[in-house]
């Protein structure tokens, strides 16, 4: 029985680790993975902002308007979910 379990959790646990391929690009049939990704980044920096939380230990995080940074790559040819 332990012998299932682990194939069990080592399946789950590689199964995890494949990469899904970028959604297609309308405008650009030949692009790939690397022009997704740097899409991708150039829309959530354009749709970002910095929360800066303050207190006794100040704190600051980078929110993405995902809403906007999806509108942004559907802009650019990409079809995304959302």
């Amino acid at each position: 029985m332990r012998i299932v379990a682990v194939i069990g959790f080592s399946l789950i646990v590689l199964g995890g680790c494949a990469q899904t391929p970028p959604p297609a690009n309308t405008r650009n049939a030949g692009y790939g993975a690397a022009e997704f990704d740097r899409d991708q980044k150039q829309c959530n920096a354009a749709n970002s902002k910095t929360v800066v939380i303050s207190g006794y230990d100040q704190t600051s995080t980078v929110v993405v308007d995902k809403d906007k940074a999806n509108a942004c790559l559907k802009e650019k040819g990409w079809q995304v979910a959302g």
